[in-house]
């Protein structure tokens, strides 16, 4: 290789360093604990919750392997890749025995906005085979545990139920998202059916003020024994609840 093209050489190694860096820096990707507040100095950032069973292994290709954390990035479309990973227990004798269901890496591409919080979940089948990532722009949560036989009866009014995003065809307010599980208290109950679970949604919705249920996931099925909380079954829902404008008064 003679002298000119030894130049060319590390002119061109030396773009690409600087390319890269360029694309890495731009990111400005910050990781802070979860539970962390948002400082007002950074409202021009977007800002992502990620929970414990959700790893982070990297951010528009760029490899960063973190787990609970709240994330601050840049505003716009990004990728995340994400893995499942979750530690469960079970009991043989007197002896707790743990077992881990991790998935493989899943790229969610998302818009994230200036100034906005969202939450990434994820929805997994009863074997841990399957999975799926979601984002949502955090809202007010309200939880809700129910516990034991369901007894259902008629309700006072109609809700509507959907499983699709919010319609843009009306006007409306989101009030919040409901977080409910359904339990069992043994290991010997049935689970939870489809009729229990719409009936106790809806009637979360109608005590929260909601004429509607929006973006509706039943994320996990699980049988549980953990220590200091015995064993059972639970089903876990997540939905938006909305309000229509011309209902209020």
């Amino acid at each position: 290789m003679n002298g000119r093209d030894k130049v060319v050489l590390i002119g061109t190694l030396l773009g690409i360093s600087l390319l890269a860096s360029c694309a890495t820096t731009s990111k400005r990707v910050e990781v802070f604990p979860l539970d962390a507040e948002t400082p007002e100095s950074q409202s021009d950032f977007a800002h992502i919750k990620v929970p414990g069973e959700i790893k982070t292994i990297s951010i528009d290709g760029e490899k960063v392997d973190f787990g609970s954390a709240r994330i601050k990035i840049e505003p716009g479309e990004h990728i995340l890749s994400l893995m499942y990973y979750k530690t469960s227990y079970s009991v043989s004798g007197n002896n707790y025995i743990s077992s881990v269901t991790k998935s493989g890496v899943v790229p969610l591409p998302y818009m994230f906005l200036q100034e906005k919080v969202y939450r990434l979940f994820s929805v997994v089948d009863r074997k841990g085979k399957t999975v799926s990532f979601h984002c949502r722009e955090e809202m007010p949560e309200y939880k809700s545990s129910e516990k034991g036989k369901v007894v259902i009866a008629e309700l006072p009014r109609e809700i509507e139920l959907s499983y699709d995003p919010v319609p843009v065809d009306k006007e409306y307010i989101v009030i919040g998202s409901v977080h409910l599980v359904l339990n069992r208290m043994t290991i010997f109950d049935a689970k939870p059916t489809q009729e229990e679970i719409i009936f106790c949604l809806k009637r979360k919705a109608i005590e929260y003020g909601a004429d509607a249920l929006f973006d509706t996931y039943f994320t996990t099925e699980y049988s549980f024994s953990e220590p200091g909380f015995g064993i059972g079954k639970a089903k876990v829902i997540d939905a938006i609840l909305v309000k229509y404008m011309n209902t209020i008064e």
